[in-house]
């Protein structure tokens, strides 16, 4: 059984100048074969 590498992001800011950065980190780990997860911890969105 392969260890599957997972990140997990809390986006603090409610605009998407400030989602921007997490957007990338996540997209970038999903290309390293990684499990992303962000967590908006004002609007409650997650992706």
């Amino acid at each position: 059984m392969a260890d599957t590498k997972k990140l997990a992001i809390i986006a603090s800011q409610g605009t998407l100048d400030g989602g921007y950065p997490s957007f990338i980190l996540a997209s970038t780990a999903a290309a390293m074969d990684m499990e992303a997860v962000i967590a908006d911890a004002g609007n409650s969105f997650f992706i």
